[in-house]
């Protein structure tokens, strides 16, 4: 009986011995592997991100512009920054995980919704304007459907490789310049309509 103990203690003894030599020598091949195309243990570790987050250079941007700002959070995946820069009331629009964002420029002028002339000039205008503007302008009614309300909007790329807040300064301008050839081209529209009155 004792014999049999202690071949059962040789055995498991050599049992471990050859696994041991086993796992020492997958090891060695994995790491002649690893060498032989240049990588090692360093290569594998996830190195850290030192990338931004979109809301974060966004909010940078904001303060750097001195705009006043606030955000909200409507759902579990998008935050909204509310902002005023050079008087003018702006939205934005960021989704968790995307660096697309969405700029708008809510209800910069209304006009009644009976006023059928009135639309068919706006809309001749927009959609003249659309094909120049780098921003896009939409009409919309109002939430008691009294008024046609115009927006402008545009999608944004946020991301460190873009030298903000001077790219958000661009687009801003835009939006005011959109704004501006708006009225310009509306203020036309209605000169050529009154010519042909007479």
């Amino acid at each position: 009986m004792i014999w049999g103990i202690v071949i059962v203690g040789i055995l498991a003894f050599l049992y471990y011995l050859i696994k041991d030599n086993g796992e020492k020598c997958s090891e060695e091949e994995e790491e002649k592997s690893r060498q032989a195309q240049g990588s090692t243990d360093a290569d594998n570790v996830p190195q850290p991100s030192n990338e931004r987050e979109p809301m974060q250079i966004l909010i940078s941007s904001l303060r750097e512009m001195n705009a006043d700002y606030k955000v909200e959070k409507v759902s579990d995946e998008d935050e909204v920054i509310y902002f005023t820069f050079q008087a003018e009331n702006f939205t934005l629009r960021v989704s968790t995980g995307c660096c697309f964002c969405h700029l708008v420029d809510p209800v910069w002028h209304t006009f009644d919704v009976t006023d059928v002339n009135e639309l068919a000039l706006v809309k001749k205008v927009i959609n003249d304007l659309n094909w120049i503007s780098p921003a896009n302008v939409v009409h919309t009614k109002s939430d008691d459907g009294k008024l046609y309300e115009l927006n402008t909007t545009c999608n944004l790329f946020v991301d460190d490789s873009i030298p903000y807040p001077n790219y958000l300064l661009k687009v801003l301008n835009d939006f005011f310049l959109t704004k501006n050839t708006f009225y310009r081209m509306l203020a036309e529209e209605h000169g050529m309509e009154g010519k042909a009155d007479r």
